[in-house]
C-alpha cells in the first residue's frame, strides 16, 4: 500500500506540475502574446490604411505638379512683346520658320490690319507661300498646332505663277495674340 501511495502521490504530483504548467503557457499566451498580437495586426491594418493614404496625396500632389508646369506653359501661348510692332516682328520670323521647315518658297510678308477691328492685344501679318499641297497643309497644320496661338483667318489658293504643275500659292492673314510682359504667368519647377 505504502508502494500504491507513493505512486499516486508521485502521479498527482506529476499532474499537479502538468496542469500548472499548461496553466501558465495559457496564462503567459491570454495575458501576454495574444495582446501584443492583438496590437500588433492592429498597427499593421493602420499602416496599410495609412499607405493607401499616403499613395492617394502622392497622386493628388503629383496632379498639381503637373498643373503648376502647365501654368507656366501659359507665356507659350501668346506672343512675347508688349508692341505690337514687336509682336508682329516675332510673327512674322515664326510664320518664316513654319514655311521653310515645311519646305514651302516664302514669298513675301506683310503686317496687315484685316478689315474688322482686332481685339486689343492682337497683331495680324499677311504672308505668301508657294508649294506642293501637301507641304502647304502641313505649314497650316503647324501654324495652327503650335506655339505660340495662332489663327489663320484668311486663306486664298490659286496655282502658282512659275507654271509649276501641282504647286500652289497661298496667301495668308495669321493673327496672334500679345501678352503684356507685365502679366506673364512664372514658370513653376517640380517640387523634388
Amino acid at each position: 500500500m505504502t508502494l500504491d501511495r507513493v505512486a499516486h502521490a508521485l502521479l498527482l504530483r506529476r499532474v499537479r506540475f502538468a496542469l500548472l504548467n499548461v496553466a501558465a503557457v495559457g496564462s503567459l499566451i491570454v495575458f501576454i502574446i495574444a495582446p501584443f498580437v492583438s496590437h500588433v495586426a492592429d498597427k499593421a491594418d493602420e499602416i496599410a490604411v495609412r499607405a493607401e493614404l499616403l499613395a492617394r496625396l502622392r497622386v493628388v500632389a503629383d496632379e498639381a505638379t503637373q498643373a503648376r508646369m502647365n501654368t507656366g506653359r501659359l507665356d507659350d501661348l501668346y506672343l512675347p512683346g508688349s508692341e505690337e510692332r514687336l509682336a508682329s516682328a516675332d510673327l512674322q520670323a515664326t510664320l518664316k520658320t513654319v514655311a521653310d521647315e515645311a519646305g514651302l518658297h516664302f514669298l513675301s510678308v506683310r503686317g496687315v490690319r484685316p478689315n474688322r477691328p482686332l481685339a486689343p492685344g492682337m497683331v495680324a501679318v499677311g504672308f505668301e507661300l508657294e508649294g506642293p499641297p501637301a507641304a502647304l497643309r502641313t505649314a497650316l497644320q503647324n501654324i495652327e498646332t503650335g506655339r505660340p496661338m495662332l489663327f489663320v483667318t484668311a486663306l486664298t489658293l490659286r496655282p502658282a505663277r512659275d507654271g509649276n504643275e501641282g504647286a500652289l500659292r497661298a496667301e495668308l492673314t495669321v493673327q496672334g495674340a500679345m501678352r503684356d510682359s507685365a502679366t506673364t504667368v512664372p514658370v513653376m519647377e517640380p517640387d523634388r
